[in-house]
């Protein structure tokens, strides 16, 4: 990042998915300021998001960590941020493979579950649909709402 003021920082790292990295012969030389950003959280972690993922997905990009830090934005301020909109889309973007353990998605769902218990009544929409969207693809994780007793009561 350098000496870069914040305000330019959130600016390149908003665009750098549509207009550099499809330019670049070698996109991978960003992956380290991406996952750098992205590990800040917050708004520069929402921002990064597209340019790691397209890094990942498209250039195969090695990033393990990326589902835990992912997880790690959403806490309760995720519903104050003006970029909330494009967090949740993305969420449900990078969720809604089935190649995906259930147990992951399980934990998004129980995390998004409880945020939107406390969240502002703005955020609450957001929550509800990219729930219903990820029961809607990964139909095991239903008993998260309900479960039929099995053995002896």
């Amino acid at each position: 990042r350098g000496d870069m003021p914040i305000d330019v920082y959130k600016m390149v790292l908003s665009r750098l998915h549509i207009d550099i990295i499809p330019h670049m012969h070698n996109p991978h030389l960003l992956s380290d300021f991406l996952s750098e950003s992205f590990r800040k959280g917050g708004v520069v972690g929402v921002l990064a998001l597209n340019g790691l993922y397209h890094l990942i997905q498209d250039t195969n990009l090695d990033y393990p960590d990326f589902y835990p830090q992912l997880y790690s934005l959403l806490e309760p301020g995720v519903f104050l941020v003006k970029y909330r909109g494009r967090l949740f889309t993305q969420l449900e973007k990078f969720l809604r493979s089935p190649l995906l353990p259930k147990y992951l998605v399980a934990s998004f769902i129980k995390r998004l579950a409880r945020l939107s218990l406390s969240a502002p009544a703005s955020g609450i929409p957001l929550s509800l649909s990219l729930i219903y969207n990820l029961l809607k693809h990964h139909p095991p994780c239903l008993q998260l709402l309900h479960r039929d007793k099995v053995g002896p009561s």
